[in-house]
């Protein structure tokens, strides 16, 4: 399984009332390579904030907010977790690529195989938690996933030597917050 096998598989399952956040480097460039569209929102340059970007839009809208994040970003800001499950929000997905590294910086090792996200994530007060190696297993748990009333967390368990980088993101950061600004107003 790769993060473009599960990029893919995420955007292809349609959801009408959503927004998909991604966090900055490798993620991101494959996700806008994948199917860039106004409901996107990239990071770009803020390692370890795109759960606490979902969050924030999750406490103020009712639309699915669908966070990709990456071992090594969660890592760095640990601290949002347990305030989205004090926080509750019911329409927070939250997942987690975890390839073990710092990938798009030069595959450096993250600490994450020593970590036991789904019990963090049940301590922390996710409302339904997963996780994944085989993506076949992933596609046939979407629905389950994308119904389920959260916060739902997802760890994807991907391995080392994962997929390509993709292009770099093609907008403006302020372009880009214009663009989903816009997107969750009108959904």
């Amino acid at each position: 399984m790769t993060t473009e096998d599960i990029l893919r598989s995420v955007l292809a399952f349609k959801v009408d009332n959503a927004v998909y956040l991604f966090t900055n480097g490798y993620i991101s460039r494959q996700a806008y390579g994948i199917a860039d569209s106004a409901k996107n929102f990239y990071l770009i340059g803020s390692m370890g904030l795109v759960s606490s970007l979902g969050l924030g839009i999750a406490m103020n809208s009712k639309k699915k907010v669908v966070v990709l994040d990456g071992d090594g970003s969660i890592l760095m800001n640990m601290g949002t977790m347990p305030l989205i499950g004090y926080i509750e929000p019911n329409n927070l997905i939250h997942f987690i690529l975890d390839n073990f590294a710092y990938h798009s910086t030069g595959n450096q090792p993250t600490i994450s195989e020593n970590i036991d996200f789904l019990k963090m994530a049940c301590a922390c007060g996710y409302k339904k938690v997963f996780r994944f190696k085989k993506i076949s297993e992933f596609k046939s748990a979407l629905p389950e996933i994308f119904n389920a009333c959260g916060p739902v967390f997802v760890h994807m368990v991907i391995g080392k030597n994962d997929s390509s980088a993709g292009p770099r993101v093609g907008l403006a950061p302020l372009m880009l917050a214009r663009r989903i600004r816009k997107t969750i107003r009108s959904l």
